[in-house]
């Protein structure tokens, strides 16, 4: 093993260009208990390097790969000195029986919490009792299987983990193909369980009845809260009876249908669900993205006018996601017209092609509740627009942040409000007398914004705006 060495003689933020400097730099910090060490990824560099929309810790010519005693050095210098590390990632590699039993070892002591077990793409015979061995130890939070092609093996022996409710397993995420057989296993698990509270099947793919023998498994159980379907190539039927089974669910909060094929059937199941409450608990719900285009030539409208009016009637929805989607605007007036009588507190409309009578719909029909409004990369450009935006961020104090573009010219003046909003409440809620705001208001009144320059950069406010308008004589010797 690699114990005993000297610290690298490398900056932090060099790639490795050998795999040995990666050895030596992981072996190092554990021994010396970094703080900043707490995830061992162990990925092969090769396969790093070509990680779409990961940065590689690896110089792009390295061409070598771990083998299994430079893995089982790490994950028993993990067990051994690492004692600060939560958090293990394996990827690109065969678990093979000697790995598996480094893994166990490492697991096994009940005194250590960890955060996480992840494995992508590591095939191996020993893999089904590896994880059924380290998740019922009963100190894992988050398992995460990516691509590892589990198969009917697999998702039976998730079954069984699940069905033993190690007490602090709360997250299972996973990306893979699951047939029908599968499924079924999975969903007795998950009808087993009692501590899950985050089912991540975001990029799945679902063969033929698949999801609905998994909904099926949802259904009764108690405690999940947050169920991740993003990315599946759910059509518009399989997301509607997804959302059906869910109907009376007592805890279910976050919904991510996100990078779908939703459409009428699946907006009038969410209607069903949305109207009067019938998922009680639900927080948020997404629908980024539902594979259309945004030229109005070419997009096949979201009918997200279905949801209009029972978003009148629901008292527990607070965000609604429909970032870049195609929005028609007789559905978006009928969208609106509901949500004026929501309890919404945050809208994602960026990239839906609005224009500006689009625009005046969706601020004249703001529901009193709304803290956070995205509406960047959109059509709207005229002066009235911009003077709308103003008048809106001014009107409803309770929006804290209106995301817009940072090229229009309102910009500016919308930011300093929204601030403003965020620091009214602040003061709100601090000893700072009532008595005092006709001389705040006074001050923002009277700010003359052809030559209010604001300092630094970022959001383009360097100061607090609320240290702007308490400054002066009348604050003075509080």
């Amino acid at each position: 093993m690699l114990l005993g060495v000297d610290e690298p003689d490398m900056e932090r933020n060099t790639k490795f260009s050998t795999l040995d400097e990666f050895m030596y730099d992981a072996v190092w910090r554990m021994q010396n208990q970094d703080e900043s060490f707490r995830t061992l990824d162990i990925t092969n560099p090769v396969a790093e390097n070509h990680l779409e929309g990961e940065s590689s810790r690896f110089e792009d010519d390295i061409d070598e790969s771990l083998d299994n005693e430079k893995v089982i050095d790490l994950l028993d210098t993990a067990r051994t000195k690492g004692t600060l590390v939560n958090d293990v990632f394996l990827g690109f590699f065969q678990i093979d029986h000697e790995v598996s039993l480094a893994l166990v070892q490492l697991f096994n002591d009940e005194r250590r919490c960890w955060k996480r077990l992840a494995i992508q793409r590591c095939p191996g015979r020993a893999l089904e009792a590896c994880l059924a061995l380290v998740a019922t130890r009963g100190n894992l939070e988050s398992l995460c299987l990516y691509q590892n092609n589990l198969g009917y093996t697999g998702f039976s022996c998730l079954a069984m983990i699940l069905a033993a409710n190690p007490s602090k397993l709360t997250i299972l995420d996973i990306e893979d193909y699951i047939s029908p057989n599968a499924a079924d296993a999975l969903a007795a698990g998950i009808k087993a369980n009692k501590t899950l509270l985050t089912l991540d099947l975001h990029d799945c793919r679902f063969d033929r009845d698949a999801l609905e023998y998994i909904a099926h498994g949802i259904r009764p159980h108690p405690k999940l809260y947050h169920l991740q379907l993003s990315s599946c190539q759910l059509t518009d039927m399989n997301a509607a009876v997804f959302v059906k089974s869910l109907l009376d669910h007592p805890s279910v909060g976050i919904i991510d249908l996100g990078l779908n094929y939703c459409s009428v059937k699946s907006m009038k199941a969410l209607a069903t669900a949305i109207r009067e409450n019938r998922i009680p608990n639900l927080k948020s719900l997404s629908l980024i993205h539902q594979c259309t285009r945004l030229d109005p030539r070419l997009a096949i409208p979201l009918p997200i006018g279905i949801l209009g009016g029972p978003l009148g009637t629901n008292h527990s929805l607070k965000e609604l996601a429909l970032s870049n989607n195609y929005l028609h605007p007789a559905e978006l007036d009928l969208l609106m017209s509901g949500a004026k009588q929501s309890c919404l507190e945050r809208l994602d409309l960026s990239r839906c092609g609005i224009s500006d009578n689009g625009l005046q719909v969706i601020l004249s029909n703001l529901p009193n509740s709304i803290k956070r409004l995205d509406i960047t990369e959109n059509l709207f450009a005229s002066e009235e627009s911009h003077y709308a935006l103003i008048c809106t961020v001014q009107f409803h104090t309770q929006l804290e942040m209106l995301d817009i573009d940072r090229d229009l010219e309102c910009w500016q003046e919308v930011c300093y409000h929204a601030r403003l909003n965020r620091g009214g409440t602040r003061i709100l809620s601090s000893q700072v007398p009532l008595s005092l705001w006709p001389i705040l208001l006074e001050r923002i009144n009277n700010i003359d914004w052809s030559v209010y320059d604001p300092v630094g950069e970022g959001d383009g406010f360097g100061e607090d705006v609320i240290f702007r308008i308490l400054q002066g004589p009348a604050f003075c010797g509080r």
